[in-house]
């Protein structure tokens, strides 16, 4: 019980700096959003035995152009092809064993493509729909903290049949089920409060939110897992570290980017 109150205390200042932020303006949470990254960055590094400055200097650079609105177009899909493609690399080390050697260069991509950009991303997506601007992103972080937290709750009171014993021992089938509809659900709820997209792409849109979340997840897991480690770091009691709170997210903004942009 301590435990869930120490958990649900952290989690709920950490939802709100974030979301106080957006809120507030561009500046707060482009700041909020370089110091998280740095702070995943960091914790990342730390798993894959690695260290550069490249990717954290990198997302201010960015930040700092698309402020001054001197990033274009073209920049931006450039860095989504990239992602994808190091996303499909990641795909490919979840499916493997547990030896996997990770050479340097190939650091620097997913330090600079999973981690840092994707950041980035959060950030821009705040401009992806004009009416709703700053609320459609809260929109997706609600739905990517309560697939996470239902995910959490429902498999550790109900949970049996594991999920990935070899990758994430303590995730199940009821707590991914659980996460699912509860994210779909609040989707159902956050439609009756904008016009701007119809109620079949909003409960879809939900459900691959709850789906790539889960993977992201998954992803995290395995490189804690391959590192020895539980948590990438201490910074948040009864989560871990940053890269832990925002795993769902780094993996599952990109793609959420891609379907509000059409």
């Amino acid at each position: 019980m301590r435990k869930l109150l120490t958990r649900s205390v952290f989690g709920l200042m950490y939802g709100l700096i974030i979301s106080g932020s957006l809120l507030l303006s561009d500046i707060a949470f482009a700041f909020i959003v370089l110091m998280l990254g740095t702070f995943a960055l960091t914790e990342f590094h730390k798993l894959i035995d690695y260290f550069s400055v490249l990717p954290a200097g990198g997302l201010a650079i960015v930040l700092y152009f698309d402020y001054i609105n001197q990033i274009k177009p073209s920049t931006i899909e450039i860095i989504l092809i990239l992602i994808l493609l190091v996303h499909l690399g990641l795909f490919f080390f979840l499916l493997r064993g547990k030896s996997f050697k990770f050479f340097p260069l190939f650091k620097l991509l997913i330090s600079t493509f999973y981690v840092a950009a994707p950041c980035f991303l959060l950030f821009l997506s705040t401009d992806l729909n004009q009416k709703l601007g700053s609320l459609l992103t809260l929109s997706f972080l609600m739905l990517v903290w309560i697939n996470d937290s239902a995910a959490y709750l429902i498999g550790s009171t109900f949970g049996k049949r594991k999920l990935s014993v070899n990758i994430s021992p303590n995730k199940t089938w009821e707590g991914t089920i659980g996460g699912f509809t509860l994210t779909v659900l609040a989707g159902l709820i956050a439609y009756h409060f904008q016009s701007e997209y119809p109620l079949w792409f909003v409960l879809i849109t939900a459900a691959i939110i709850s789906g790539l979340a889960t993977l992201g997840d998954l992803i995290a897991s395995k490189f804690k897992r391959l590192a020895e480690v539980k948590d990438s770091g201490n910074i948040l009691p009864g989560h871990g570290g940053i890269y832990d709170r925002m795993d769902s997210i780094l993996f599952s903004i990109t793609y959420v980017y891609l379907i509000l942009m059409v």
